[in-house]
């Protein structure tokens, strides 16, 4: 009777070793992925979004990683936009519903803002959709319960440099290299616009080329990977590598000069 009480108590045993196993690396799969979503929410830059409000109107948050910070301005549903792509003059209430119906969704309102205001911005959330990375959506959602609802207003087009200064990429201004353009716009306008975001970005527009392109949208030449691609997607360029460090180019024809 001993020997079979011992036999059963070993076959039990060996049946939950499997199951110990199987358990403990179900764990550290969860340790790991853990441990790599916060590595790469930590290593986020700064960024800022424009989140739709339950108003029509709008939040701008600034959100910065390394000082656990986010700044935080609204934009009345009231206020009247000149729309990127040509629209026209919309409320911003009506932009958001115009996006929608011409597939632009909150994109239309980003480009609209950042046209209007002159500041480099293009992430946007309205409810469910966005174009947020998916650790910036998490970082977004950790950080909801500083964001202030006695936020200060954007009244005008003519923004303070109180607020410009929290546009500033640190590591453009650090890194001190201009950027050259080449304006195939045909549009001076459209290129005094740019040069103002390039500005609040931390740098400046050292060099134009004058020509013309009816048919040229917009390419970015940078060598550092990181700020090709955020003027890539604030001016919503085509990227390309420069292997001169020392260079940045924007590069805008006709098309850029219609849509922005």
């Amino acid at each position: 009777m001993r020997m079979k009480k011992r036999e059963r108590k070993k076959r039990l045993s060996g049946n939950k070793k499997p199951l110990v196993i199987l358990i403990s690396i179900i764990i550290l799969i969860l340790v790991f992925f853990l441990l790599f979503i916060t590595v790469k929410i930590n290593n986020l830059g700064k960024f800022s979004v424009i989140k739709k409000a339950s108003d029509g109107g709008a939040s701008v948050l600034i959100i910065d990683i390394k000082k656990e910070s986010v700044t935080n301005y609204k934009i009345d549903p009231d206020f009247v936009l000149n729309s990127s792509y040509g629209y026209g003059e919309y409320k911003l209430s009506s932009l958001w519903i115009l996006g929608g119906k011409e597939g632009l969704n909150g994109d239309l309102v980003a480009k609209s803002i950042a046209s209007n205001f002159l500041i480099p911005i293009y992430l946007w959330k309205d409810d469910s959709k966005s174009n947020l990375s998916i650790y910036q959506k998490i970082k977004l959602r950790l950080v909801s319960k500083n964001i202030q609802s006695d936020a200060l207003k954007f009244k005008s087009f003519d923004l303070p440099n109180s607020i410009l200064i929290n546009f500033v990429n640190e590591k453009i201004q650090e890194s001190g290299i201009g950027v050259e353009v080449d304006d195939l716009t045909g549009d001076t306008d459209s290129i005094n616009k740019v040069s103002k975001i390039v500005g609040t970005l931390g740098t400046k527009v050292v060099n134009y080329n004058k020509g013309y392109n009816s048919d040229f949208g917009c390419e970015v030449y940078a060598f550092d990977t990181e700020i090709r691609e955020l003027l890539s997607n604030i001016f919503d360029c085509k990227s390309f590598t420069n292997e001169d460090k020392s260079k940045i180019k924007l590069k805008l024809g006709a098309k850029f000069a219609e849509r922005f």
